[in-house]
């Protein structure tokens, strides 16, 4: 129960900047967000949703949680309207160990061009350093899949209406 509560303190830092939901909630588009263009043709468009998925195990808390600050005060999500659907530890464990000091993130985007704006931005780039050493990580991006037949009229609709394109965002070559 304490390496739980630890790492929440640890992580809540990055969840904090949750002012990553998409700002638009109607069709309109009242502050002038648009779909982005592609210059990358390998890129599909922005219409299917990705998760990024990042799992580690952290060695020194300290340092993570001032990358987690890092982070939030970079304002790198809302800029590519990414937003937390998980952050920390399993609630059940139904098959296997967890790892001491192991975590999960799940953040979902737009399209994958918008996490490749958010990996690549130069201000997160800047911030990868405050974490290594500090944990040992993979981070994945795999297409969201749509739910099946079956789920019609048994979930609420949570898809992107709007966002920002993220085309100014400085990136790192």
């Amino acid at each position: 129960m304490f390496r739980h509560r630890l790492l929440i303190l640890l992580l809540l830092p990055l969840a904090a900047g949750t002012a990553c939901a998409t700002a638009a909630t109607t069709g309109e588009d009242p502050v002038g967000l648009a779909e982005t263009t592609h210059a990358d043709p390998g890129i599909p468009a922005c219409d299917t949703p990705v998760l990024m998925v990042v799992t580690g195990t952290i060695s020194d808390p300290v340092r993570m949680r001032t990358y987690g600050q890092a982070i939030q005060a970079a304002e790198i999500y809302p800029a590519t309207s990414g937003y937390y659907l998980h952050i920390g530890q399993p609630i059940d464990i139904f098959e296997g160990e967890y790892p001491a000091g192991a975590f999960t993130v799940i953040a979902k985007f737009p399209c994958l061009e918008h996490a490749r704006a958010f990996w690549y931005s130069e201000a997160y780039q800047a911030i990868i350093p405050l974490r290594e050493g500090a944990a040992d990580v993979l981070v994945r991006v795999y297409r969201e899949l749509e739910a099946p037949p079956f789920m019609q009229g048994r979930l609420e609709e949570a898809r992107y209406i709007a966002f920002p394109p993220v085309d100014a965002i400085p990136r790192v070559d």
